[in-house]
């Protein structure tokens, strides 16, 4: 490259100094050997046999003395220019290691990067096998509040007919707002399909749940998936349940009323933020709370 080329230059640049240095040792050599005095001009010319041959030694030894300083100041301008050369070679060299230095840090960087892609990769996957698992379990969960709710049918407490009251039922918390919705849809950051059997009402951690409907609590502790869940039986095979509470203030077999409190919203279930979980069944069927609930809150 680029660096072999003037380094080339600068090797074949320095030979030729070389060269133009040992001539002028050996040529100081000679002077220093002869003398470097005006004798061996004045021996010169005294040696001469006529003054025509004076003449021409003159003339000789005159061309040798504006050779020699020709010589000199070249050699004065080659050194002055191999300094220049150096000082290029140098600056080219010191140029070339911040570059190198630089494509270094930038090949680390970029190494640094892809790990941490990988690392996020791998965490996402794992967080997606994760999730999957944690929505087996919740789907699990609700086809045993199902068949749970199945077997408590014939039992069923006779109260009024809650289905009159679709899209009029009082909504179980005061405030909040719904951050996950009821049905199926497409998880955005997993990819996955996946069906949600009520819905999450964000609100801060100890607010009041209240039931929508006058029943009997059938169910009342924890439940894997849901963390602490109250189930109430309305009659006619309609139940609401009530999940991610902190307490609960019901046991099974107590009636409740319509707006009566019923235990404080929390964290239990699988949700990290607290939010009221809420589903309104029929036979076990999970219905859109949405289209029961009144529209103004």
């Amino acid at each position: 490259g680029r660096v072999a080329l003037v380094k080339k230059e600068f090797g074949e640049f320095k030979k030729k100094i070389e060269k133009q240095r040992s001539y002028l040792k050996r040529k100081l050599l000679s002077m220093q050997r002869y003398g470097n005095d005006s004798s061996g001009i004045l021996i010169a010319l005294v040696a001469s046999k006529s003054f025509s041959q004076m003449v021409r030694n003159m003339h000789y030894l005159r061309k040798i003395a504006e050779y020699d300083y020709n010589r000199i100041e070249i050699y004065k301008k080659n050194l002055i220019l191999l300094h220049k050369k150096k000082i290029s070679l140098d600056s080219l060299y010191l140029k070339l290691k911040t570059e190198e230095k630089k494509l270094q840090k930038d090949r680390d960087r970029l190494i640094a990067e892809k790990k941490q892609k990988e690392r996020i990769f791998a965490s996402i996957q794992g967080r997606r096998k994760l999730y999957e698992k944690m929505f087996r379990e919740l789907t699990e969960a609700s086809n045993k509040i199902r068949r749970m709710l199945r077997q408590k049918r014939s039992r069923t407490y006779k109260l009024t007919r809650f289905a009159l009251s679709k899209g009029k039922l009082p909504w179980p918390i005061m405030g909040g707002r719904v951050t996950k919705r009821f049905g199926s849809y497409k998880d955005h950051e997993y990819k996955i399909p996946v069906f949600r059997r009520g819905i999450y009402i964000r609100v801060p951690e100890g607010t009041v749940a209240r039931a929508v409907y006058s029943g009997r609590v059938v169910y009342a502790d924890w439940f894997k998936g849901y963390g602490k869940v109250m189930i109430i039986n309305h009659g006619s095979g309609y139940h609401s349940v009530y999940a991610n509470l902190s307490e609960i203030f019901f046991r099974p077999g107590d009636t409740v009323k319509r707006g009566q409190a019923i235990g404080k919203v929390g964290k239990s279930g699988t949700v990290s933020f607290p939010a009221l979980y809420f589903e309104i069944r029929y036979r076990g069927k999970p219905l859109n709370p949405r289209q029961w609930l009144a529209r103004n809150r």
